[in-house]
């Protein structure tokens, strides 16, 4: 009896090819300081519908969590051993496409 389950392979690359693709890019992009630019408050003798809640903190709540994700995914491909560190410096840091320098 082994003390880990075996680790399916082909499922483990799918599955991490898919987050690259699709959760990367907009945890980079949430990461990005201007995704917490402060909308100031609009004063208006006009009525309007009460909004619930507040949007600047809820932005200040996803910036620091993709932050803290992006941070974690960088320390995960920095202590990758080579070549793959390399590829995926570039690939998914540095943003570069193939045949860029």
């Amino acid at each position: 009896m082994a003390l880990l389950p075996a680790v399916n392979e082909k499922a483990t690359r799918e599955a991490v090819r898919e987050f690259f693709d699709s959760e990367w890019p907009r945890i980079v992009n949430m990461a990005d300081m201007g995704y917490v630019d402060l909308k100031s408050v609009e004063i208006s003798d006009m009525p309007s519908a009460r909004s619930f809640g507040n949007a600047n903190d809820e932005r200040f709540t996803n910036h620091t969590d993709a932050v803290y994700y992006y941070d974690a995914v960088v320390h995960a491909i920095k202590v990758m051993t080579q070549p793959h560190r390399h590829f995926m410096w570039l690939r998914y840091v540095r943003h570069l496409e193939w045949l860029q320098h």
